[in-house]
């Protein structure tokens, strides 16, 4: 029997992390606004590359965490910043000027 599996395409692989995104926002109960179109826009191909756990790759937070994911509450920003935003939640310590090292934001 032939295989019948499609390549492996970057468009195929961003479709896939898109609707993860989206079903592990379902099941953690957050609202999610964002079009697939949307988050094309958002993961080019050059950054699609850069996510990932280490420290320097990029990945898609919202801006303020009580909102839905939505555009103009969205922002890329490397790991390490994603857990130093983390770290000063938990302490109560003021963070927003943490995203002003945003690789792209979507907010004034």
């Amino acid at each position: 029997m032939a295989n019948r599996r499609k390549p492996v395409t970057f468009e195929r692989t961003r479709r896939l992390a898109f609707q993860r995104h989206r079903a592990q926002c379902k099941y953690r109960n957050e609202g999610y606004e964002i079009e697939e179109s949307y988050w094309n826009m958002i993961w080019t191909e050059e950054r699609f590359r850069l996510r990932g756990m280490a420290a320097e790759h990029l990945c898609l937070v919202r801006r303020h965490t009580d909102q839905p994911w939505r555009p103009g509450n969205l922002a890329l920003i490397t790991r390490r910043t994603q857990l130093d935003i983390n770290n000063k939640t938990c302490r109560g310590i003021e963070y927003n000027y943490l995203f002003n090292e945003a690789i792209w934001r979507d907010y004034a």
